[in-house]
C-alpha cells in the first residue's frame, strides 16, 4: 500500500506543472476578452439534436462558472487584442416556456423544443408557427402523451434597482395591451409571448395551455418602477397602499348610518361575513377571503378631484353606472366607451360612474374634459372560480353607491331628455317595490332562444338552457313579467335584492324545490340578463319600462327625420304597428320606444355622428317628444297631460263660476239683512249650473256603462283613436258615431263568446260605411269557434273586401282559424295565424285552394307543423305569395327538403325559418336550392348554426346574392358573424 501511494503521489506531482500552466492561460484568456468573437457562431441547424443537448449543458456550465468560460467544441473564437475593461452587462438567461400542447400550434420567435423534459428535439427559430404534432416534428418520446412545444425565451434580468411583476391584463376573449411580455394560461400552465403588439386572449390566437379550464387569462409583465405601473389598477397589483373607498370594513362601519347605508350593508352582509341563516354553498363557491374582495373599490388615479366634487358622504344622489373590462387606449372599445361618456356630458346633468375591472384605463378618459366622470377600479373575478365577465354588472351596482341609478352598458349612449328617467325611477323603485326595473325586451318570451320550445331551449353559446326550467311546464310559464333587457334602473331600496343574487351566484347556492317548482342551481344561470329576469320572477316583480334602450342606433333616424309643424308638434301618421311587438299577457297593445338611450352602439364613428346630429337638433329645438308609438311621437305622458289639462281647466271654470255665484249671493244676504233680499236671477243661474253639471255627470256615467265613452273622447280629440278601441262596445260605438272611414280595427284581449255576436252585427251594419280593410284580433283567448263564425258572417254579409286578417295567438281556435275564415280567403292579401294551434291536416284545405288565393303574406309561425312539409310546398304555389313565415314550427329535415325543392317554382321573396333547429344539414339542403329561386330575405335565426356551417350558405349567396340574411341567436360570436359578412362583401366586390 505504501509503495502504491508513493507512486500515485509522484504521478500527481508530475502533472501539477502542466495543469497549473493551463489554468493560468484559461484565467488570463477569460480576463482579456472584452468583445464577443468576430466570427459568427456556426448555424445550429447543422448540429445534431444530441450535440444540441450537450451544447445546452455547456452553456449552463459556462453561466454557473461566472467570469470563467468553458471552451466548446462547437464554437470557434478569434482572439482580439487586449482592450480596456467594459462596464459589466447584465448576464443573459435562457428559459424554456410552455408554448403549446400536443396537436396545437406554437407561435414561437426563438428556438423551439419539442418533446418531454428528458427526451426532446430542438429546432432553430423561424417565422412560421410550429404544429406540435409527431407526424410533422418526429417523435422524440414514443408513447409519451405529455409531449409539448416549448419556446426559448431570452431575458435580461433587471438591474438591482428594477423589479418586475406579473399582473392581470385581460380575461379570455378580451384584448391585452402590455408594454412588456405577455403570458397566457392559468396557475402553472402558461405560454409566454415576447413584447409586441396587443394580443387577443383566445385559444384560436394563442393556443390552449390549459385545455378545459375556462379561467385562462392574460397577464402582463411590468417593471414596478415604470410610469406605466403607476397607472395600473390597485386591484390587480400584488401589493398596493392606495386607500379603498369601498370595502367590507368601510360598509360595516357605516351600517348604522343613513337608510341607504343600512340597505347597502344588508346587500353585502352575506358576502362580507359568514351569515348563519343563508343557504349552503356549492362546490363552485368562492372562499370567504376572495368573496370579501368582491366589494373592494379604489378611485382611479386622476379622478380624486371629480370624486370629491360629486360624492357626498360616499354617495351620489343620481347617476349613470357603467362597467367595463380591458379597453386599451386607441382601441375600438375605448372609443365606444368614450362616446357613452361624451353623450352623458352633452345631454345629461348627472354624473357617470365607470367601474373598471381591467388593468389600466384608457388615456382618452380625461377627468378635466369630463368633470362628471368618476372611474373606480375593482378586481376581476378570481380565475380559479370562473364567472362570466358580465356578472360584474351586479358588483358595479354595489360599489358605485348611487341612491338612484340607471345602468348603461358600454355599447350605449344617451340622448336628450334622458334625465326624466331618474325621476320616474325614483318614483317607481321604492320601499313598497324594492326591486330593479328592466326595460321590456323586443322579443316575446316564446321567441327567446332559451325558451323551452318543441326541441328545448338553448343558451347563446349552444348549450342546454335552464332559465325557464323552474317556471314553465308543458309550454305554460308562470312568470310575472315579459323578458326584460339587462339595463335596469334601481334605487337604494333594491340594493339588498342585487346583493343577494350576486351572493347566490358567487357562493354557488341552489334555489330549493317545492311541490310546484324544481330546484335551480344559480350558477347554471351564467348571464347577467338571465339572472335579473329570474330574480324578478322569484320576487314576483311586475313593473317594466317601455323600451328606453332603443335596439340599435339606426333607429334614431326616425327621431332625427321627424318633421315638426309650426305648433312644435311632430307630424303623426294615423296608424302604424307598435314598435315593440305585442304579447298576449303583459303587453297586449305592444310597447313604445322611448329615445333615451341607444343600445348596440358598437361603431364609435356612427355613434359620434348621431350624437352630433342630436346636439344640433336639440339646439334648434327640432326634436319631437321621445316616445314613439304606432307611428307617432309624444312627449312624456303627453296625451294624458293634455287630457288632464283640459279636464282641470273645465273644473276650474265650473268651480270659479260656482264660487262667484255662492259668494256673491252670501254677500248680498249680509248687506240686505236677510234671504228675502236675495236676487232671484242669480239663484236661477246657480240651479241651472248645478243641473248642467248633474246632466254631464249622468251622461258620462251612461256612456261609460254602454262603452261609448272612449269612442266619444276620441271623436272630440281628447284621446287617440288607437286607444279608444279598448273593448267591443267601444269599437261598436266608434263605427256607429264616426263619419270618416275606419280602415283598421284592432281588438286585443277584448272579444269573447258573449260580445262576438255584437261585433259581427256592427261589422254587418257599419262595415261598409267604415270602408274596413284590416281586422286584427290577436290574443283573444275567450273567442271560440262560434264567436269567430259570427264575426266572419258579419263581414260576409257586409260584402266587404277585407284585405288583412290577423288571428294570431289564439291557440284555442285550432283548425277553425282556417275552416271558418274560408269565405274571406279570396279577398285577403295578408293572413296571420301565429300560434293558432294549427297542424298539417288544417293546412290541406288551404293548399287545395292555393291557385285561387290572392294572399301575398302568410304567417304560420309558432304552430307545430312537423310532417307538413309537402302540404306547405303546395301552399307555396299560391301565385301571389311572396312572404312566408314558418318560424318555430318544429320542421323536420324532410319538411325542409320539400320546401326547398319547391322554391324555384314559387313567387316567394321572403322565407322566415327561425327557431327550427335546422343545424348544418338543414342549411346545406336549403343552400342547394337558393340560387334557383327569388328569395331576397332569408331568416335563419336561432337554428343552432355554427360559423363553419355557413360555408354552403356563402357559396349559394355567391351564385345569387340576396339582400338580407338573419343569423342572430345562433352558436357563433359577433366576430364570426362580421367575418362572414366581410366574406360575402368580398365575393360581391
Amino acid at each position: 500500500m505504501a509503495g502504491r501511494s508513493k507512486k500515485r503521489c509522484f504521478q500527481w506531482r508530475f502533472l501539477s506543472l502542466p495543469l497549473g500552466f493551463l489554468t493560468f492561460l484559461a484565467v488570463w484568456k477569460a480576463l482579456s476578452l472584452a468583445e464577443p468573437p468576430a466570427s459568427p457562431e456556426p448555424a445550429r441547424s447543422a448540429v445534431p439534436p444530441i450535440l444540441e443537448d450537450a451544447q445546452e449543458e455547456l452553456d449552463g456550465l459556462s453561466q454557473a462558472l461566472g467570469e470563467a468560460t468553458v471552451a466548446s467544441p462547437l464554437k470557434t473564437t478569434a482572439e482580439p487584442p487586449p482592450a480596456p475593461p467594459a462596464p459589466p452587462a447584465p448576464p443573459t438567461r435562457r428559459a424554456w416556456q410552455l408554448c403549446a400542447q400536443q396537436f396545437e400550434v406554437c407561435p414561437c420567435e426563438g428556438r423551439m423544443r419539442w418533446g418531454t423534459p428528458s427526451r426532446h428535439q430542438i429546432f432553430e427559430a423561424r417565422a412560421e408557427p410550429w404544429k406540435c404534432d409527431f407526424t410533422v416534428l418526429g417523435d422524440p418520446a414514443p408513447g409519451d402523451p405529455s409531449k409539448v412545444c416549448e419556446c426559448e425565451m431570452e431575458e435580461t434580468p433587471s438591474l438591482a434597482t428594477s423589479r418586475t411583476e406579473w399582473v392581470y391584463c385581460a380575461s379570455q376573449f378580451m384584448l391585452c395591451d402590455c408594454p412588456g411580455r405577455i403570458r397566457w394560461g392559468i396557475k402553472t400552465k402558461w405560454t409566454t409571448f415576447p413584447k409586441g403588439p396587443a394580443l387577443s386572449c383566445t385559444t384560436n390566437k394563442l393556443g390552449d395551455p390549459a385545455p378545459g379550464d375556462a379561467g385562462k387569462h392574460c397577464q402582463c409583465e411590468v417593471e414596478i418602477d415604470s410610469a406605466f405601473y403607476a397607472k395600473i389598477s390597485p386591484a390587480v397589483k400584488q401589493l398596493d397602499e392606495t386607500p379603498k373607498v369601498v370595502s367590507c370594513d368601510i360598509l360595516l362601519a357605516a351600517k348604522d348610518g343613513e337608510l341607504w347605508d343600512q340597505k347597502l350593508w344588508k346587500a353585502v352582509e352575506g358576502i362580507c361575513t359568514k351569515m348563519p341563516n343563508i343557504p349552503k354553498h356549492g362546490k363552485g363557491t368562492l372562499q370567504q377571503e376572495p368573496l370579501r374582495l368582491m366589494v373592494d373599490a379604489w378611485i382611479s388615479k386622476g379622478f380624486e378631484e371629480n370624486y370629491a366634487n360629486l360624492y357626498e358622504n360616499g354617495w351620489l344622489e343620481e347617476a349613470f353606472v357603467n362597467f367595463i373590462g380591458p379597453a386599451p387606449s386607441g382601441t375600438k372599445w375605448a372609443k365606444i366607451n368614450e362616446q357613452l361618456i361624451r353623450s352623458v356630458h352633452l345631454f345629461s346633468s348627472r354624473p357617470v360612474v365607470v367601474v373598471h375591472f381591467g388593468m389600466a384605463t384608457p388615456s382618452e378618459w380625461d377627468p378635466s374634459q369630463y368633470p362628471r366622470l368618476v372611474v373606480l377600479h375593482a378586481a376581476p373575478f378570481p380565475p380559479e372560480f370562473f364567472r362570466r365577465f358580465d356578472l360584474n354588472k351586479y358588483r358595479s351596482f354595489l360599489v358605485a353607491r348611487v341612491k338612484t341609478g340607471i345602468q348603461l352598458d358600454s355599447d350605449q349612449f344617451v340622448a336628450p331628455g334622458v334625465d326624466e328617467l331618474f325621476q320616474l325611477a325614483k318614483r317607481e323603485g321604492s320601499e313598497t317595490y324594492p326591486l330593479p326595473i328592466l326595460p321590456v325586451h323586443f322579443m316575446r318570451n316564446e321567441e327567446l332562444p332559451m325558451f323551452p320550445s318543441v326541441k328545448g331551449g338553448f343558451t347563446m353559446s349552444g348549450g342546454v338552457s335552464h332559465v325557464f326550467d323552474r317556471y314553465c311546464k308543458h309550454g305554460i310559464c308562470n312568470v310575472s313579467t315579459r323578458w326584460g333587457h339587462a339595463h335596469p334602473t334601481w334605487t337604494f331600496w333594491a340594493l339588498p335584492f342585487l346583493g343577494t343574487w350576486i351572493r347566490r351566484h358567487l357562493r354557488d347556492e341552489t334555489l330549493p324545490a317545492s311541490a310546484k317548482v324544481p330546484a335551480l342551481r344559480v350558477t347554471d344561470i351564467d348571464v347577467d340578463e338571465d339572472l335579473l329576469n329570474i330574480g324578478t320572477w322569484e320576487e314576483r316583480g311586475h313593473k317594466q319600462w317601455c323600451k328606453f334602450d332603443v335596439m340599435d342606433p339606426s333607429e334614431f333616424h326616425k327621431l332625427l327625420s321627424a318633421k315638426i309643424d309650426r305648433d312644435s308638434e311632430p307630424r303623426c301618421r294615423v296608424r302604424g304597428p307598435p314598435p315593440i311587438v305585442a304579447d298576449n299577457v303583459f303587453h297586449p297593445e305592444g310597447a313604445a320606444l322611448v329615445f333615451y338611450t341607444a343600445h348596440h352602439a358598437v361603431q364609435p364613428e356612427v355613434s359620434a355622428g348621431i350624437i352630433d346630429e342630436l346636439q344640433k337638433k336639440q339646439k334648434k329645438k327640432e326634436l319631437p317628444g321621445p316616445i314613439f308609438y304606432r307611428g307617432c311621437f309624444y312627449k312624456v305622458a303627453d296625451m294624458w297631460r293634455k287630457m288632464a289639462t283640459a279636464l282641470r281647466r273645465h273644473i276650474q271654470v265650473f268651480a270659479a263660476s260656482f264660487e262667484a255665484l255662492v259668494t256673491g249671493h252670501v254677500a248680498e244676504q249680509k248687506v240686505s239683512g236677510g234671504p228675502e233680499a236675495s236676487d232671484p236671477k242669480k239663484l236661477g243661474l246657480l240651479f241651472l249650473f248645478a243641473g248642467l253639471v248633474l246632466l254631464w255627470i249622468g251622461t258620462s256615467i251612461k256612456w261609460a256603462v254602454d262603452g261609448s265613452l272612449p269612442a266619444r273622447l276620441a271623436l272630440w280629440g281628447l284621446l287617440p283613436e288607437a286607444f279608444a278601441a279598448i273593448s267591443v262596445p267601444a269599437v261598436v260605438a266608434l263605427l256607429r258615431l264616426k263619419r270618416e272611414p275606419t280602415p283598421v280595427l284592432l281588438l286585443r284581449a277584448a272579444v269573447d263568446k258573449r260580445n262576438a255576436q255584437q261585433l259581427g252585427e256592427a261589422l254587418r251594419v257599419y262595415g261598409k260605411k267604415a270602408e274596413l280593410q284590416a281586422l286584427e284580433l290577436p290574443y283573444n283567448p275567450e273567442m271560440g269557434e262560434e264567436g269567430l263564425q259570427q264575426i266572419v258572417e258579419g263581414l260576409s254579409e257586409a260584402e266587404l273586401a277585407l284585405e288583412e286578417l290577423d288571428l294570431s295567438y289564439n291557440p284555442q281556435l285550432g283548425a277553425a282559424s282556417l275552416t271558418v275564415t274560408k269565405p274571406l280567403w279570396t279577398s285577403l292579401s295578408m293572413l296571420r295565424l301565429v300560434d293558432c294551434g294549427l297542424q298539417e291536416e288544417a293546412l290541406k284545405g288551404l293548399a287545395s285552394e292555393a291557385s285561387k288565393l290572392k294572399i301575398n303574406m302568410l304567417d304560420l309561425s309558432g304552430n307545430c307543423l312537423t310532417g307538413a312539409g309537402e302540404t306547405l310546398a303546395e301552399v307555396m304555389e299560391a301565385p301571389l305569395l311572396e312572404d312566408l313565415a314558418v318560424a318555430n314550427c318544429a320542421l323536420s329535415l324532410e319538411d325542409l327538403r320539400h320546401i326547398a325543392e319547391e322554391l324555384a317554382y314559387t313567387s316567394l321573396r321572403s322565407l322566415q325559418l327561425a327557431g327550427n333547429n335546422l343545424m348544418a344539414v338543414g342549411v346545406e339542403v336549403l343552400s342547394d336550392h337558393l340560387p334557383k329561386c327569388r328569395i331576397t330575405n332569408l331568416g335563419l335565426e336561432r337554428n343552432a348554426l355554427k360559423a363553419q356551417d355557413l360555408q354552403c350558405l356563402g357559396q349559394a349567396w355567391a351564385k345569387r346574392p340576396f339582400s338580407r340574411m338573419g343569423l342572430q341567436g345562433n352558436n357563433m360570436s359577433d366576430e364570426e358573424l362580421k367575418t362572414f359578412i366581410k366574406t360575402l362583401r368580398s365575393m360581391s366586390a
